[in-house]
């Protein structure tokens, strides 16, 4: 493969929609949110030759096959995409390899803004290997969405990917089972229990041999609904404290594999392991910014207003 590569021409409409698309209210926001230089930046958006690394990094970060978008000498012509076409299924598509189960998570193909937030996260995950994250936030805030665009992002960094909600607060058993299950390419079978262990302390010890072994991403969202808040006795739900038991080992035993928890409050046990520099973190969501509020209201319908009521 040739060391620099540049974008097919029929594909630079595609690649400047792509922008917006992904929140960059700017080609220097993209610039600063991939770390190169906005000359090199605007090289690659006007189909000129930059280095691999370069190319596959920035299509990366505007959530494009690099493949597709390359300019590979050979290749017929791409047909042109039409204006305000959705992202490609391919763009979604699981890497060779990678083993997924997306469950019930919502579609992520529009999405604006938290650009900050994704790049904060990746590092923690991709280049600081933390094993238990926690995206904290009031519900509406958007923690769920944000937890699958990054999922999507994250996807080529392991070999098995699921996501769960749990806001019906399923048992910790059944919850555990259908992750080993998962893992075992197992998933829904009829036979129970699979031959795994029927006791939480043995189902919980394969786990984290899983967890040891292979590179995991395991996405539980509302965590909250299956936890002993502030404003509720210990133990008024049945699983509390195996969950938190469940979450405390992840982020305490050393394995490769990264537990990605949304929640309305931070789970209690797990202070004492968290950190800035710890494997075991929380980042605290805040609302989205007016630019990005506007454009999310834009794709919804037609509004105007005073700048105060954009703000508000």
């Amino acid at each position: 493969m040739s060391r620099s590569l540049q974008a097919h021409k029929d594909y630079l409409d595609r690649l400047r929609l792509a922008i917006k698309r992904n929140g960059f209210p700017t080609q220097r926001a993209l610039a600063e949110a991939a770390g190169f230089s906005l000359a090199t930046v605007k090289k690659f958006l006007a189909g000129k030759p930059v280095d691999f690394a370069t190319f596959s990094e920035l299509c990366r970060t505007l959530n494009l096959d690099w493949q597709t978008i390359a300019d590979l000498e050979g290749r017929p012509s791409p047909a042109t995409q039409p204006p305000n076409v959705a992202p490609a299924a391919a763009e979604y598509a699981p890497p060779s390899g990678t083993k997924q189960d997306w469950g019930e998570a919502p579609d992520v193909s529009i999405f604006y803004g938290r650009v900050a937030e994704l790049a904060t996260l990746q590092t923690w995950i991709v280049r600081d290997r933390c094993r238990l994250v926690t995206l904290l936030g009031m519900g509406g805030m958007g923690k769920t969405t944000l937890s699958v665009k990054l999922a999507h992002q994250l996807q080529a960094e392991f070999d098995y990917l699921i996501w769960r909600s749990l806001r019906n607060a399923p048992p910790i058993g059944d919850l555990l089972t259908e992750l080993l299950q998962f893992f075992a390419h197992q998933p829904n079978s009829d036979r129970p229990r699979n031959n795994l262990p029927d006791s939480f302390d043995g189902q919980l010890r394969c786990l984290m041999k899983v967890f040891r072994n292979s590179r995991c991403l395991v996405i539980l969202d509302n965590a909250e609904s299956v936890l002993s808040g502030s404003d509720r006795p210990e133990g008024s739900l049945p699983d509390a404290l195996a969950y938190s038991q469940f979450f405390q080992t992840v982020g305490e035993t050393i394995h490769p594999s990264c537990l990605l928890l949304t929640s309305r409050e931070w789970p209690r046990k797990l202070a004492a392991l968290a950190g800035e520099t710890l494997p075991v973190r929380y980042f605290q969501l805040s609302g989205l910014r007016e630019a990005d509020g506007r454009e999310l209201l834009q794709a919804k319908g037609t509004f105007t207003g005073s700048a105060s009521d954009w703000l508000t």
